[in-house]
C-alpha cells in the first residue's frame, strides 16, 4: 500500500517502549487510562493529543486508514484502547518497528524502502484488525463495497483472481459477478482500476523515485511496464513516464 496522508480518519497504534503515559479523554467524568512500558494502545484521529507523559517516554506510532475496516471502529474518537504487553502481536510488531526506526532512510534503496513500509503497514493493519474484531460484532457491509475493499488492499498481488476474491468473500463466483453487473462493472475492470490507482500513487511519490517503471508495474500487480501503460490508457490516465514527471498532484488534481 502506498503511503496515505495522516488525518482524522485513521487508526493509530502506539507502542510504549519506555516510560509511562496517561490518556485523558475529553469527557471529564471518564477515568484516565494508564499505559505502561511494553503495552500499546489504539486511538482514532487526533485523540493522541490527549496523551500525558508521566515519565520520560519513548513511543512508536503506526497508522492505518479506517476505511480498510469492514465496520467503523467501535470506540469513541477521544478513547484509548489499551493492548496489554502480553497481547500476541504487540511485542514482535513493535520490536520490528523499533529496529526499523533506527535505519537511516538514505541507507535504503527504493526497493528496500518500499518493502519496509509495506511490512510496517501490514503489521499495523493486523494488530488493529485483531483488536477491532474482538470489540465489535461486525455489521455486514454490502457485498459490492467489500469486494472493492479486497481489490484495493490486495491489488498488488499478481495472482489475485475472481475466484480467490469470491472465496475471501465467502460467496459464489456467479454471485460476485452478478453484484458487479448490477453496478455496471466487472471484477476485471475494478481490479485494473485498483492496480492503476496503486501504480499512480507509487509513481507520484518521491520516496519511490528509484523504482523503474517496470518495478512499479510489478509492485502493482502488472507483468511489466507495457501492460501498466495499456491499463493506464484504458483508464484514461497519462503514461507512467508522464505521471512520474508531473510529480504529486495539487489539491485539485486527481
Amino acid at each position: 500500500m502506498p503511503p496515505t496522508a495522516v488525518g482524522d480518519d485513521r487508526m493509530h497504534i502506539h507502542g510504549v517502549r519506555r516510560g509511562r503515559l496517561i490518556h485523558r479523554p475529553a469527557a471529564s467524568e471518564t477515568t484516565p487510562t494508564s499505559i505502561p512500558a511494553g503495552a500499546a494502545f489504539l486511538t482514532r484521529g487526533h485523540a493522541r493529543r490527549r496523551v500525558i507523559v508521566v515519565e520520560t517516554a519513548e513511543v512508536i506510532v503506526l497508522s492505518v486508514p479506517t476505511d480498510l475496516f469492514d465496520t467503523r471502529p467501535s470506540f469513541a474518537a477521544d478513547e484509548a484502547v489499551v493492548l496489554p504487553a502480553d497481547a500476541p502481536l504487540v511485542a514482535p510488531v513493535f520490536a520490528f518497528a523499533e529496529a526499523a526506526a533506527g535505519i537511516e532512510a538514505t541507507d535504503l534503496s527504493g526497493v528496500e524502502h518500499y518493502f519496509l513500509e509495506r511490512l510496517l503497514q501490514e503489521m499495523a493493519l493486523a494488530i488493529s484488525l485483531d483488536q477491532h474484531q474482538t470489540r465489535e460484532v461486525p455489521r455486514e457491509r454490502p457485498l459490492f463495497e467489500r469486494a472493492l475493499t479486497i481489490l484495493a488492499t490486495q491489488c498488488a498481488d499478481a495472482s489475485l483472481t475472481a475466484t480467490s476474491v469470491a472465496r475471501d468473500l465467502n460467496v459464489s463466483l456467479r454471485q460476485l459477478e452478478r453484484v458487479l453487473e448490477e453496478h455496471g462493472t466487472t471484477l476485471r475492470r475494478e481490479l485494473r482500476r485498483a492496480r492503476v490507482d496503486h501504480a499512480v500513487a507509487l509513481l507520484r511519490d518521491p520516496a519511490y523515485a528509484a523504482l523503474t517503471i517496470d518495478r512499479v508495474a510489478e509492485y502493482s500487480g502488472f507483468s511489466n511496464g507495457s501492460s501498466l501503460a495499456r491499463a493506464m490508457a484504458a483508464e484514461n490516465r497519462p503514461s507512467p513516464a508522464r505521471i512520474r514527471s508531473q510529480g504529486a498532484p495539487d489539491a485539485a488534481g486527481r
